[in-house]
């Protein structure tokens, strides 16, 4: 394939797109020496589509619909947290640091996409191009970094009870913080010249080079896989190995022990290990099949001996991954569904204590420490009455006053540490001779 600039040789087998330096552009090229749509050049107001009008038809409705899903579930996520702001924890600022992500990708960027969709060409250029990859990139780093924070927190609560202490509220947020630096630091590089964004094969959306062979190019993609993809998997697969033996061996602890709150606590640490376990596998299922076409351009060099159409569908299926973590939320969490249900019902506050049974979660143990200050409130209302009803008959008698109902108003300060104090605690004597 011949450059029609300056007349160079091109290998379209390896490239998918030719930097023209007199305009300073990016035009995309076929991925395959035959053009398998016959429109390939760049039009008027953007790059045309390299799929059939239907594809991208059906593309951008598909693209739209995940979009609905994913505005109207992470926003209400964010919506249910920020009315239940009081009773957050560290495992929920991290769940709505993703719910953040993945409610700002598809108002940012599925847009541009599904518009060019249906216009069967990409419409914003190449500032619109890099543009798209830079949002999508960044706030996708931001999920994967912030998954693996969630996973290191999860194993500390669970497995190195004693450093919990430090898995607060305002180390949560200092977290939170480095993970947004952490991704930007990674997602700007390509904007100033170590790899770029460019057009994907189909031509209606943009992605990071891969392919570049380039020494600018292949450094960052190897250092990217490593800072970005191997060690942050690497840290969420170490962990949950972890959480799950140690979950294992106390199980047996928690069969033998008559404590409620022993066996609470284990059972609220299991479920929500469960919803970040859960959250994590959606994650990597939606993104591995694009993963390993990357690797695939990354190790191998060029693009992968299939069409178009099938190159593309990973990209598509990738871009689901914001409309799982609200189902999952709500599906395993239920703390979270007692805040819904209250949310919808038009209360605001925490969920209540049914049953004698304390609703998993950090909100539901916080109820339990309110409807146990209550109480205590109510005794001490109660005294007051009986010493003024004895003054009142003249009366030296002394009222016999039982022992205040321990106040658990604290709980509100340190619900963290409370998680998992009993865990660690070995069974009483009287219950291993049992």
């Amino acid at each position: 394939m011949t450059n029609p600039t300056d007349g160079r040789t091109v290998d379209a087998a390896s490239m998918s797109v030719l930097l023209d330096s007199s305009t300073n552009t990016v035009t995309p090229i076929a991925m395959q020496t035959a053009n398998l749509s016959g429109i390939n050049e760049e039009g008027p107001d953007g790059f045309l589509s390299t799929l059939s009008p239907t594809s991208d038809i059906v593309i951008g409705s598909a693209i739209l619909l995940s979009t609905i899903i994913s505005v109207c579930g992470n926003g209400l996520v964010l919506l249910v947290y920020y009315r239940n702001r009081r009773s957050v924890n560290s495992f929920d600022l991290l769940t709505i640091n993703i719910a953040i992500s993945d409610l700002l990708y598809p108002i940012l960027g599925h847009g541009l996409h599904i518009n060019s969709s249906f216009h069967h060409r990409w419409l914003y250029g190449t500032a619109g191009c890099q543009l798209y990859g830079f949002l999508s990139a960044f706030l996708n780093y931001v999920s994967i970094v912030t998954l693996s924070v969630l996973a290191l927190s999860r194993y500390i609560k669970v497995c190195s009870p004693n450093y919990s202490r430090f898995i607060d509220k305002k180390n949560t947020i200092i977290a939170m913080v480095c993970i947004w630096t952490y991704s930007l630091l990674w997602a700007l590089p390509p904007l100033i010249g170590w790899n770029r964004y460019v057009p994907e094969p189909c031509g209606i959306f943009c992605t990071l080079d891969w392919i570049l062979r380039e020494y600018e190019g292949l450094t960052y993609t190897v250092s990217l896989f490593i800072f970005i993809f191997f060690i942050p998997f690497s840290v969420i697969l170490l962990c949950y190995c972890a959480i799950v033996h140690t979950t294992n061996a106390q199980r047996k602890a928690v069969e033998m022990s008559s404590k409620k709150s022993f066996i609470v606590r284990y059972n609220m640490q299991k479920r929500l290990t469960k919803v970040a376990i859960a959250m994590t596998s959606a994650f990597l299922l939606s993104w591995s099949p694009y993963a390993a076409l990357s690797l695939w351009a990354v190790v191998i060099g060029g693009q992968p001996p299939i069409s178009v159409e099938a190159m593309t569908a990973p990209s598509v299926f990738a871009k689901f991954s914001t409309i799982y973590n609200p189902i999952l939320i709500v599906v395993f969490n239920a703390a979270f569904r007692e805040n819904l249900r209250a949310f919808f019902s038009g209360k605001i506050g925490l969920p209540r204590v049914r049953s004698g049974k304390t609703t998993t979660g950090s909100t539901g143990i916080q109820e339990e420490g309110r409807s146990l200050a209550v109480s205590d409130r109510r005794k001490r209302t109660s005294d007051v009455v009986s010493d003024a009803v004895a003054s009142s008959l003249g009366t030296d008698t002394p009222v016999k006053k039982e022992k205040p109902v321990a106040s658990y108003s604290r709980l509100s300060e340190r619900e963290e540490d409370f998680e998992m104090e009993v865990l660690n605690e070995p069974p009483d004597s009287e219950e291993c001779e049992q």
